[in-house]
């Protein structure tokens, strides 16, 4: 079902169908011993992420299923800190079909089969039109790995998961002015959701991390994303993630013959 990729880019697509508002998940009371031990948990998972590595690829399964699409596509992903993306559809065939690089501040799609390049900043209307709050382009990469940003995070409360899946811990940025609830597995130091909400107290985005490898930096195996009014679910299997070599910013740059035809968007 590549067809119903053909004209728009993975990442639009999920920032199409993520919108709305769902429920808060219920956290049950813990002793303050059990929520210190949480914290102390948490800081050392913190820690830890530092010392991973800052550039990962992998290869990518994309299904969506929403409304408007419905379809899955195969390609390969790759990504650096903290808001490099590289991602590359491919048709049945196993030939690149579509083409979307990021750096966080300027994206650039292609349609490889019809020549056709659009190109424009992120915050741009274009860009924005149908984006969720929730979607950072400046923190993508850790978006995509499961792990939180860099930058002083401060947590307001703790409560146990009421089916057992470990601790929900609600973090706040910038003067409490950004917030969000992460389900914490402080046994394997993992997160494995993150909610963030709107300014109203609502979930504006969720997304599920699952099928974590070995290892103190693992990464996930599969990640999705679920719109807060559940209009639409759109779920990245991550196969053969690859780290520890070296990446930087030329190689998220996308060239292209000068015959393609180029559209900026605004």
């Amino acid at each position: 079902m590549i067809a119903v990729f053909r004209n728009v880019p993975p990442l639009v697509l999920l920032l199409i169908v993520l919108t709305g508002c769902a429920g808060l998940p219920a956290r049950l009371p813990m002793s303050d011993t059990a929520s210190l031990a949480a914290r102390e948990s948490f800081k050392e998972m913190i820690v830890r992420q530092r010392r991973c590595d800052n550039s990962a690829d992998a290869e990518l399964t994309v299904t969506l299923d929403s409304r408007f699409y419905r379809g899955t596509m195969n390609g390969y992903l790759q990504t650096m800190a903290p808001s490099f993306l590289n991602l590359v559809g491919m048709n049945p065939l196993g030939q690149p079909l579509v083409v979307l690089v990021s750096d966080g501040e300027q994206f650039t799609y292609a349609l490889l089969s019809e020549r056709l390049i659009y190109h424009g900043d992120v915050d741009s209307e274009a860009y924005w039109r149908n984006a969720p709050s929730g979607i950072d382009p400046s923190n993508i990469f850790y978006t995509l790995i499961g792990r939180l940003a860099p930058g002083e995070v401060r947590i307001l409360s703790t409560g146990n998961d009421e089916q057992g899946r470990g601790v929900w811990l609600e973090l706040a940025r910038d003067s409490g002015s950004s917030r969000s609830l992460v389900l914490f597995d402080p046994e394997r130091l993992l997160i494995r959701r993150y909610l963030k909400l709107d300014e109203e107290g609502g979930v504006a985005l969720e997304i599920v991390y699952d099928r974590y490898g070995a290892g103190e930096c693992s990464l996930p195996g599969r990640l999705t994303a679920v719109s807060g009014d559940h209009a639409g679910e759109l779920t990245i299997r991550l196969d053969d993630w690859r780290t520890g070599f070296p990446s930087s910013p030329a190689d998220f740059e996308l060239e292209l013959p000068p015959s393609f035809k180029r559209v900026k968007v605004n």
